[in-house]
């Protein structure tokens, strides 16, 4: 039997869009997402929480190997009010890769519900074959429409028949308040901020 070796890696590549811990009536010293992604990511985690969390789990085999999804576990710690300080809108892009997993977790559910989608198609039970050196990324993207959530998860994978599992982490989601707060949005280096009509 061919032995198979395995790198798993696990990234928190952050929001499209975050809330503030605390109302900001201007975004003056916050590096700009478009000029400077890494110091906002760097001041983001301080100072806002994602209206979703995005993390990719990025596996690559030495060898061919079937990689499937044996189980995705997300659980809730903990539900508060949700934050109505000020919206920032930061969208990124996260690479457009052949071999992809997309997991959409609703914390409203109790407990979290998990959808999937493979290579553009809803899945029920996730899997992919790879050749040698191939890799897959799972997209994990966690959100609530409700509640400041903080919340953890692990998932359980299958590579030809191995079993192993992956601390997630624990993150914190908070719901998108559109009415009457102050949103901003990346502009010519800086921030252009307003309030919605």
């Amino acid at each position: 039997m061919l032995k198979v070796a395995i790198r798993c890696t696990v990234a928190d590549i952050g929001s499209n869009s975050y809330m503030t811990k605390t109302p900001m009536t201007a975004l003056a010293g916050v590096p700009s997402c478009a000029g400077n992604l890494v110091g906002f990511l760097r001041w983001a985690k301080v100072n806002a929480v994602g209206i979703s969390n995005s993390i990719i789990v990025n596996i690559t085999v030495s060898a061919k190997a079937v990689v499937g999804v044996e189980d995705l576990r997300i659980s809730t710690v903990r539900r508060a009010n949700p934050l109505r300080t000020t919206r920032i809108d930061c969208a990124g892009g996260q690479g457009d890769d052949s071999n992809f997993i997309y997991a959409a977790v609703n914390l409203d559910d109790n407990p979290p519900t998990v959808h999937y989608i493979c290579n553009n198609r809803a899945c029920q039970v996730p899997n992919v074959t790879l050749g040698q050196g191939g890799n897959v990324q799972i997209h994990i993207s966690a959100y609530s429409a409700k509640n400041l959530v903080l919340w953890q998860g692990r998932i359980d994978l299958l590579v030809n028949g191995r079993l192993i599992t992956l601390d997630l982490g624990k993150y914190v989601t908070t719901p998108e308040n559109y009415k009457g707060i102050l949103g901003c949005e990346p502009h010519i280096g800086g921030w252009s901020c307003s309030y919605p009509k």
